[in-house]
């Protein structure tokens, strides 16, 4: 076959594979960037435009820049297993070069460090500088909330390290040796994992679910969020598997522990499927070990990260699964029950949940919680960076009275799940729902949240999906779930979310070109919302 290559500037356009390898033929020993892309989201319009401005620096004059559109290189999408656009790869000899996984950015300029510490959103930084650059950087930088803990390396500078403590009160430490230094990242890393929490919350005085603010639109989203995940379950579920597997790997790429836990984790899946050395509680026994597993899908869930959660589905729908399954077994709505779980909260945070006394709460994500109260206030009360903190214990209450439908949750101690069984954990499936009952003051110096399980989350869900019948007649929920992403005021957001429906779900596609016209229109962007909502009508 003769491959034809179109070239503009200094960006050549591939379609096919056999073009691909034309240019590692032609280029050995050079490195290859190939940009996956499309002509209608906005973020493809602004990485093109990065690599426009690469291809014709010459600092990156060794580079072949190369670029796939997906209407002409569908083919090259599916051999390379595209889930998202835009999307970048780096090739050498004709093999891909993972990068280094975007936990870590490395910064040499003060202007870019800035920018890309304030772009951070429900994250926190544990911030290294060295000792000399120390008090420039984090003057700038040292109220950004984001920036939880700063760890500083000694080098030949003479300033005075204790001075510079006083001046900055996140700086943990002054570390002289690199094994000090991450010892006590590897430490803070693990304690923000687990007191890093985020809430939504269903004002109650709401008169109708289809008029929502913000909040309530948030908690309602994460409320369909699992029937979603169940409803674009993948066709393949070993394609699935392989696709987790290799974003996990790019994402851990040098970190050799986490790569060999993602290919115990293929090869723990590949064997249930053969029905061999099947490990029980799959899902669960993974989601409690100290890895990539946990790390990851608290990350999507935290950040609402669409792409991460699309890649992720096949799993956290296992996750749920496991959870109700022993949930029956356990026979755990038959017994009243007490959990706790201790973390530290910000005086804002904590007057937040005054506020929403009576309320409904979730937490995004699966909750984990203790029936040891010792174990809460372990983490209550043990070091942390963040300061202007204070102690609290929530408490999470289960009454068999209520007879609840929609609360699922597992003992992990009895099935012997746990990694870390001293923590007696227990974890409540995707969803789960309580209502502030009251918010102590501090005793014993620490605050006390007392929440009852409650079933209004699959209420308000069922009300919602009434209300909103004809649209879902006509689109599907996974549209509505759309909707209330783009309600909740995560307009870009929402954007990707519709435009991963476009590329892999089986909606309608005449509704999803109208629901990306509506967030263009929003973003003022005329001309593509126009050529969405036309296409809508073709």
């Amino acid at each position: 076959m003769t491959a034809t290559i179109s070239k503009t500037n200094n960006v050549t356009l591939v379609n096919n594979f056999d073009e691909l390898n034309q240019h590692f033929l032609l280029n050995k020993d050079k490195l290859v960037l190939l940009h996956f892309h499309a002509s209608w989201p906005d973020a493809s319009t602004r990485s093109e435009a990065h690599l426009n401005a690469w291809s014709i620096d010459n600092y990156y004059s060794d580079v072949i820049f190369l670029k796939c559109d997906i209407k002409q290189g569908k083919s090259l999408f599916d051999h390379c297993k595209i889930s998202a656009i835009p999307t970048y790869m780096l090739f050498k000899n004709g093999e891909k070069c993972i990068p280094i996984n975007d936990q870590v950015t490395v910064h040499s300029k003060k202007e870019t460090c800035l920018e890309h510490v304030r772009s951070i959103v429900n994250e926190k930084i544990l911030f290294v500088t060295s000792i000399s650059s120390a008090e420039e950087i984090l003057s700038l930088i040292r109220d950004e909330e984001a920036l939880d803990s700063v760890f500083v390396i000694m080098d030949n500078s003479e300033l005075n390290s204790d001075l510079l403590r006083l001046q900055f009160p996140k700086i943990v430490d002054v570390f002289a040796r690199p094994s000090e230094l991450l010892n006590s990242l590897r430490t803070n890393v693990q304690l923000i994992s687990k007191k890093l929490t985020a809430f939504n919350f269903y004002n109650s005085k709401q008169s109708n679910s289809m008029n929502l603010n913000k909040d309530s639109a948030t908690f309602l989203w994460f409320q369909l969020l699992k029937d979603a995940i169940i409803k674009l379950r993948p066709q393949s579920l070993e394609d699935a598997i392989n696709d987790m597997v290799q974003k996990c790997q790019e994402y851990y790429q040098g970190n050799r522990i986490e790569q060999e836990n993602t290919q115990k984790f293929k090869r723990d899946y590949e064997n249930r499927q053969n029905h061999s050395n099947e490990v029980p509680n799959l899902a669960i026994h993974w989601y409690t070990k100290a890895s990539f597993v946990n790390k990851m899908i608290n990350k999507a869930m935290r950040t609402e990260d669409i792409n991460q959660l699309y890649t992720f589905r096949f799993y956290i729908a296992d996750l749920c699964a496991n959870i109700s399954r022993l949930h029956e077994e356990q026979k755990n709505g038959k017994f009243n029950i007490e959990l706790y779980r201790g973390l530290r909260l910000s005086i804002d945070e904590i007057n937040n949940l005054k506020e929403n006394v009576g309320n409904a709460i979730s937490l995004n994500g699966f909750l984990s919680a203790s029936k040891s109260l010792k174990v809460a206030r372990r983490f209550a009360h043990g070091s942390s960076s963040r300061r202007n903190t204070e102690p609290v214990i929530m408490i999470f209450s289960v009454k068999a009275k209520d007879k609840l439908k929609s609360i699922k949750f597992a003992d992990l101690l009895d099935e012997n799940l746990s990694a870390f069984p001293e923590e007696e954990e227990v974890l409540f499936d995707l969803g789960s729902v309580f209502r502030i009952e009251s918010v102590l003051d501090p005793y014993n110096g620490e605050h006390a949240i007392i929440m009852v399980a409650t079933d209004i989350g699959k209420q308000l869900v069922d009300e919602h999906l009434k209300l909103s019948d004809e649209s879902i007649k006509e689109n599907g929920v996974n549209i509505v779930f759309g909707e209330l992403l783009f309600k909740s005021g995560q307009h870009d957001k929402a954007l990707k979310y519709f435009e991963t429906l476009l590329l892999f779900g089986n909606e309608d596609d005449a509704a999803v070109y109208a629901k990306i016209g509506t967030c263009y229109q929003w973003k003022a962007e005329s001309s593509k919302a126009i050529s969405f909502l036309q296409h809508s009508f073709n």
